[in-house]
């Protein structure tokens, strides 16, 4: 089902007339003619306005965007109202869904690391130095105070080793990417801007690993030139193997699946 009848449909159940929509979405610039046009298919709502009119109808935002979802049928109807999420679409892949990470360097931390790596050896240094002086400059230069001064820079050289140990192993987080399922593949669009890239299954052409050794996994869309790349992907193989499966039920929905 598009679009249009969808926020028609809504809006009608919530008993909310254009006027009271248009009033609702005022603060967003939107007027009654613009919410005629959306429900006439004469135009279509950015996603931003999507995202808002999921709020006003207290719906799911994929309750929007899914076209496989028929709001002439009472019982969707029902259960996107009451927000019970997808559960009236009966396949294996209901409640299935594959979240995707990214292991992004902890570039702050690193550097953060580093400059206390770089004091701690500097103290150890100065101490040492220090000593050094004033052993000179008191003619007590002895064994004690040359093993007080490798003691300190040994000292300093640990705590070194120390930072750069806990910089490596904790150089990484797990930055959440998005969700693949059935109906689509919502990813963040992280620094781009707030929201989401919705792509419907049947839009995505393929995806697979076009950089192995950054763990780049490419989205290629229909249509689309270019495809999505995402880098630092967690454990690719396994998004590509869930792909694969998630595809193959797609094309041959009545075959025997080990899934």
């Amino acid at each position: 089902m598009k679009l249009a009848e969808k926020i028609r449909i809504i809006r009608k159940a919530r008993g909310m007339s254009q006027e009271q929509l248009g009033y609702a979405l005022s603060e967003s610039g939107i007027s009654r003619q613009s919410i005629s046009k959306w429900e006439n298919g004469d135009t279509e709502p950015t996603l931003d306005n999507i995202r808002t009119l999921a709020k006003i109808f207290n719906v799911s935002f994929d309750a929007l965007l899914d076209e496989g979802l028929d709001l002439n049928d009472s019982a969707t109807l029902a259960a996107i109202l009451n927000k019970e999420g997808f559960a009236v679409r009966k396949n294996i892949f209901s409640t299935t869904k594959y979240h995707i990470y990214q292991k992004l360097l902890k570039k702050k931390e690193i550097k953060r690391s580093i400059i206390k790596s770089l004091i701690a050896i500097a103290v150890g240094v100065v101490g040492a130095v220090i000593l050094a002086l004033w052993a000179t400059v008191e003619q007590k230069h002895n064994d004690f105070m040359l093993v007080a001064g490798i003691v300190l820079i040994m000292m300093g050289l640990s705590l070194f080793i120390l930072f750069l140990m806990l910089t490596f192993i904790n150089r990484h987080e797990r930055v959440y990417v998005g969700v693949l399922d059935d109906r689509a593949l919502r990813l963040n669009t992280g620094n781009i801007g707030d929201g989401t890239i919705y792509i419907p299954l049947d839009k995505i052409e393929k995806v697979e690993i076009t950089d192995a050794k950054e763990n780049e996994v490419g989205i290629f869309v229909l249509g689309r030139a270019k495809p999505i790349r995402y880098p630092y992907i967690v454990q690719p193989e396994k998004l590509l193997q869930y792909w694969a499966g998630l595809r193959d039920f797609i094309e041959n929905p009545d075959g025997i699946k080990t899934l």
